[in-house]
């Protein structure tokens, strides 16, 4: 099986998972402590640009971001996603050595890479041309569910990694 069958299959499997928490109960727990995180990692950064997008069904809403996407801004121009220091984006799976499983039609990785190509651009433009790093100092973190947390997932040359996974226990970083 290619890398393409193995991510569509694995969509599929996400998708047909109606429910990642059995009881109501649990989705409350789960709800407040995602929250809990997101609103700790909002004040950890305070002093940066964050934009949201919004989640779909089966996605933790993302509550207290002050620029939020709807997903109906899929339309927008790209250029009207730069200048941000955080992207929270959401994903169906995304693993531990921080590759993302989004929805299939790539907008997610397209946008990234947008970003980081224009980010490093204007670095390299305010510092006069000199040679930086050829990093982009935008973030990308995505917010999901713990169980949406695999070991590895399919991930192909044009897929483009994260930075960092919020979830309801816990906030990590690629170092």
């Amino acid at each position: 099986m290619n890398i393409s069958q193995a991510k569509k299959e694995l969509r599929q499997k996400i998708l047909q998972q109606n429910n990642l928490y059995q009881n109501k109960k649990d989705i409350t727990n789960s709800l407040k402590s995602f929250q809990k995180n997101l609103s700790s990692f909002l004040k950890e950064n305070s002093n940066k640009k964050i934009i949201g997008f919004q989640a779909l069904l089966g996605e933790p809403k993302l509550i207290g971001i002050n620029n939020f996407i709807p997903q109906t801004a899929k339309i927008a121009k790209k250029e009207d996603f730069l200048g941000f220091d955080i992207y929270l984006i959401p994903c169906l799976a995304v693993d531990k050595q921080f590759n993302r499983l989004g929805r299939g039609s790539g907008f997610y990785d397209k946008l990234i890479s947008y970003i980081k190509q224009s980010d490093i651009t204007q670095n390299t433009i305010e510092k006069n041309n000199i040679k930086n790093d050829n990093k982009s100092s935008a973030k990308f973190i995505v917010c999901c569910w713990t169980k949406q947390i695999f070991d590895k997932i399919p991930f192909e040359k044009h897929d483009e990694k994260i930075d960092g996974i919020i979830t309801e226990k816990s906030i990590t970083y690629k170092s």
